[in-house]
């Protein structure tokens, strides 16, 4: 979905790197696998910290740019952000990294905590921070930007996304639900996966063993045409009783 972005100013006190028992390092966070056509492609551990410019001038630029546009996608790292007209499309890729803070509590500290907790994922150059205004809230989130609006689609049908962004009309759009054919697939698929587990299962059963317990279980021998039906379903032949 489209983004609002608004950074806090540099505060001293809070930086990593002002704290004795911290070395400044970010723990990494894993980020989603896979391609994007947009952004470059995900580096090691290359990029421990936050780039310096997030805690000064890049927080102010991206909050006026907030007051002014409304919304914003902006890549951290690289400073990429796409624009409207451009064919491309943002989805967020997690519920996990969705947050919603008021708009009367809403400052750049909020949005400086976001980047700070979000750096493992945003450190990828795949990835891009988001916020926009809607409702009397603040919405941030981390997407990834995705120029086939197949793919935007299947992400986020994939991560119950309510719906993504259109950059190159401006357009926030419902994602649609999975066609019958993908459920059928999916029907298909989760049947197969219950057959084969059924296979295995039979595989290790012995069908003496089987009706030698029921028979102890019952206190009577298996008739001919229960024994005939458990040979039917488990693919064995039982031996002659």
């Amino acid at each position: 979905m489209f983004r609002l972005l608004h950074i806090a100013e540099f505060q001293e006190d809070q930086h990593p790197r002002g704290q004795p028992e911290n070395s400044g390092e970010f723990a990494p966070k894993k980020g989603p696998s896979g391609p994007s056509e947009r952004g470059g492609q995900a580096p090691g551990s290359d990029y421990p910290r936050m780039p310096s410019d997030l805690y000064n001038e890049t927080p102010r630029d991206l909050q006026d740019r907030v007051a002014k546009a409304g919304g914003f996608t902006y890549q951290p790292l690289n400073k990429d952000s796409p624009q409207i007209g451009d064919k491309v499309f943002s989805v967020a890729y997690s519920k996990n990294t969705e947050k919603v803070v008021p708009e009367a509590q809403f400052n750049s500290q909020s949005l400086y905590e976001y980047l700070q907790e979000h750096w493992g994922e945003l450190k990828d150059p795949r990835i891009y921070f988001g916020a926009w205004k809607e409702g009397g809230n603040i919405y941030l989130d981390c997407s990834m930007v995705l120029s086939d609006e197949a793919k935007a689609v299947q992400l986020a049908q994939d991560n119950d996304q309510l719906a993504y962004f259109k950059f190159e009309d401006a357009s926030t759009v419902e994602t649609p639900k999975k066609s019958q054919a993908t459920i059928k697939k999916l029907l298909i698929d989760s049947n197969r996966t219950a057959a084969a587990h059924l296979a295995e299962v039979n595989s290790a059963l012995k069908i003496d063993d089987l009706i030698a317990l029921t028979q102890k279980l019952t206190g009577r021998r298996a008739s001919p045409q229960e024994i005939a039906r458990l040979e039917r379903t488990m693919g064995q032949k039982a031996s002659d009783v």
